[in-house]
Parts: C-alpha cells; sequence; structure tokens
C-alpha cells in the first residue's frame, strides 16, 4: 500500500487535471457552457476535499485494507462520472 503522502499526491494531481481543463473550456473556448463549465468545477473540488480528508481521516476500528480499496474504489468511481461530463462538455464545443 502507498503511503497517504502518495495517495493525496495522486488525488490531487488527477483533479487538478479535471480542473484545468474545465478552466480552459470556459475561459477559451467560445460558445462554451460557462455554468455548466463553473458547476463541473465546484463538483472536483468537493471531490478532491471529500478524499483528502478520507485519506487523512481513516474510520476507526475499521479494516484498513479494506477501507482504502473502498476509498480507491469511490474515488475511482467519482473520477469517471465527473471524466464523462468533462468529455461531454468538451464534445459539444467541436460540433
Amino acid at each position: 500500500m502507498a503511503n497517504k503522502r502518495d495517495l493525496k499526491s495522486a488525488v490531487n494531481n488527477i483533479t487538478s487535471v479535471l480542473f484545468s481543463e474545465c478552466i480552459i473550456n470556459k475561459d477559451y473556448v467560445p460558445g462554451a457552457d460557462k455554468n455548466k463549465a463553473t458547476d463541473l468545477m465546484a463538483k472536483i473540488l468537493k471531490i478532491n476535499n471529500d478524499f483528502i480528508t478520507r485519506i487523512s481521516h481513516p474510520e476507526p476500528g475499521c479494516n484498513v485494507k479494506s477501507f482504502y480499496k473502498k476509498l480507491r474504489n469511490d474515488f475511482n468511481n467519482a473520477i469517471d462520472g465527473v471524466a464523462k461530463e468533462v468529455d461531454e462538455l468538451c464534445k459539444k464545443q467541436t460540433e
């Protein structure tokens, strides 16, 4: 298992890439849905804060291995959902 610092770094890196994609779409793509991009950025920040907090403070009395396995699955599901929304936002601009 990776240490907490590596997990936090991975979460920050992944969310920052998605956040940057939203900023680029919002500010530099003409005709972009700015409200949708802003909502996605807020959602990405919430995911980042939630998972950083969960990494920092594991549930007391739980099996650590299963806790981090569940955390990884939850993070992957959350990021997949947001990545699809970002992709849809970008596709609307190319059509």
